[in-house]
C-alpha cells in the first residue's frame, strides 16, 4: 500500500489545477493568519506595551500565555464546527471576529489587566484564522502529494511571519503599537476575507475522479475517541508540544535578547523576520521530504537542530552571524511543524474527524506555544538574563524530537 494515500478524501482529485488554487488561495489567507500576526509580532511589541502599560516582560508573556491557552482549549471546539459546518463557513464567521479583537486591544487597552482580558478574547477567535481549517480544505483536495500541498498552503504563515514583524515595527516607530495593533485587523478583512468569500471551496463531486473509483484507504478514519486513546495520539502531542514550547520561547524572546546584547531595534525586526523565511523554507523543506519519507524521520532531524540554536544562544558566543544562524535553525524547524502534526493526524486518523482531532493535538500544541514564552519571561525576571531558561528549553526540544523518532511508519487507520 502506498502509504502517501493513507487517510485520502474519498475519490479526491489528485494535483489538479484547482486543487493547486486552492493551495495558493489558502496561502494568501494564511499571511495575515492568527499566528503570524500575534504570535510573531508579539516580540516587537513587547517593549513599547510594557513601557506605555507599566508592565513587565514577564507579566506581557503572562498575558500572551494565557490568550494562548484560550486558544488551545477553544481548538478542538472550532475543529468540531470546521467538521460539521465545514472550513469556509466557520472562516466566514470567525475571520472579522479575529480583526475586531486587535481593534478592542488598539483601542481600549489601557491596563495590564484590560490588555490580558482581550487576549483571552481573541484566544477564543485565533484559532478560526490558523491552519486547521486551512488544513482541512487542503487534505481534502490532495492525497498523492498531501506534503507539498500542506507546505505550499500553509507556506502564508511563513510570509506572514516575514513582513509582519518589519512592518509593526515601521508602524510603532512612526504612530505608536496602537496604531499598528489596529493595522493588523485591518490586514486580516482586506486579504483574507475576499480571498475566502470569493475563492475557497472544499472538494465537490464534480471536482473527484471516476465516481466509480474506489475510496482511498483511511478515507473515512477513526472516531474522535479511539483517536484519544491511541499511544500514537500522545506520543505526537507530546513531541509537538516539547518543541513547540522550546520553538516559540525562542521567537518570541530573541527581539529583547538582541537588544540586550546592545544592537537596535531595527537590526532585531530585521532578524526576527527571518524567521518568516525561514520558516517558509522549513515549511517546503518538510513537505517534500514527508512525501518521500517517514514523517516521524523528517521531524526528527529538522527539530535537533533547534537543541544546537538555544544552546548556542545560552552561551551569549559570537556576533550577529550566529544570531542569524540560530535564527534559521529555529525559524526552519517552526515552520515545518504545524504541517507535519496535520500530515501525520491525516495518515493515522483519517478524514473523518480530522479538523476536531487536529484541534486536540493543537491544544496540546498551542499550551506548548503559550507556556514556551512565558516560562522563558520568568526565567529572566528571575535571573537577569535568559541563559538558564534556553538550556532548559533546548533539552526540551531533544526531548520531543526523540519522542517523535519513536512513532515510525504510520499504519492506516481503521475504520469506525
Amino acid at each position: 500500500m502506498d502509504r502517501t494515500q493513507q487517510g485520502a478524501s474519498p475519490g479526491a482529485e489528485q494535483d489538479s489545477g484547482q486543487a493547486w488554487r486552492m493551495a495558493v488561495a489558502v496561502a494568501v489567507c494564511l499571511v495575515v493568519s492568527s499566528p503570524a500576526l500575534s504570535l510573531y509580532t508579539s516580540g516587537v511589541f513587547m517593549k513599547p506595551v510594557v513601557e506605555a502599560l507599566g508592565w513587565s516582560r514577564g507579566g506581557f508573556s503572562a498575558a500572551s500565555a494565557i490568550g494562548g491557552l484560550t486558544a488551545a482549549f477553544a481548538a478542538p471546539f472550532i475543529g468540531r464546527l470546521v467538521d460539521r459546518k465545514g472550513a469556509r463557513f466557520t472562516l466566514l464567521l470567525g475571520v472579522p471576529l479575529m480583526a475586531c479583537g486587535f481593534f478592542l486591544t488598539a483601542g481600549l487597552a489601557h491596563s495590564p489587566a484590560t490588555y490580558m482580558a482581550f487576549a483571552v478574547l481573541g484566544g477564543l477567535v485565533a484559532p478560526v484564522q490558523s491552519s486547521m481549517p486551512y488544513a482541512r480544505i487542503i487534505v481534502g483536495w490532495f492525497t498523492k502529494r498531501r506534503g507539498l500541498a500542506l507546505g505550499v498552503a500553509l507556506s502564508g504563515v511563513g510570509v506572514g511571519a516575514a513582513v509582519a514583524p518589519r512592518i509593526s515595527q515601521i508602524l510603532i516607530e512612526q504612530h505608536g503599537w496602537r496604531f499598528a495593533h489596529a493595522m493588523l485587523g485591518v490586514a486580516v478583512l482586506v486579504i483574507a476575507y475576499p480571498v475566502i468569500l470569493l475563492a475557497l471551496k472544499a472538494p465537490t463531486p464534480q471536482a473527484k475522479t471516476a465516481p466509480s473509483a474506489a475510496p482511498a484507504p483511511g478515507a473515512g478514519g477513526v472516531s474522535v475517541r479511539q483517536a484519544l486513546k491511541s499511544r500514537i495520539f500522545w506520543v505526537m502531542a507530546f513531541g509537538f508540544f516539547t518543541n513547540a514550547a522550546a520553538v516559540n520561547g525562542a521567537v518570541v524572546h530573541l527581539p529583547a535578547l538582541i537588544t540586550d546584547r546592545g544592537h537596535s531595534p531595527g537590526l532585531a525586526a530585521t532578524i526576527a523576520g527571518l524567521f518568516g523565511v525561514t520558516m517558509l523554507l522549513g515549511r517546503l523543506m518538510a513537505g517534500w521530504f514527508v512525501d518521500r519519507h517517514a514523517a516521524s524521520k523528517v521531524a526528527f532531524w529538522l527539530f535537533v537542530p533547534v537543541t544546537a540554536a538555544l544552546l548556542v544562544l545560552a552561551t551569549g558566543v559570537g556576533g550577529v552571524p550566529v544570531i542569524i544562524a540560530c535564527a534559521v535553525c529555529v525559524g526552519i524547524a517552526m515552520g515545518a511543524e504545524i504541517d507535519l502534526v496535520a500530515l501525520l493526524v491525516s495518515r493515522n486518523f483519517g478524514l473523518a474527524h480530522f479538523s476536531e482531532i487536529y484541534g486536540y493535538q493543537l491544544l496540546l500544541f498551542t499550551i506548548g506555544i503559550a507556556l514556551g514564552p512565558a516560562i522563558l519571561g520568568r526565567v529572566f525576571d528571575q535571573h537577569g538574563g535568559y541563559g538558564p531558561g534556553l538550556v532548559g528549553l533546548a533539552a526540551a526540544s531533544l526531548v520531543g524530537a526523540l519522542a517523535l523518532l519513536s512513532l515510525g511508519e504510520p499504519a492506516p487507520p481503521a475504520p469506525i
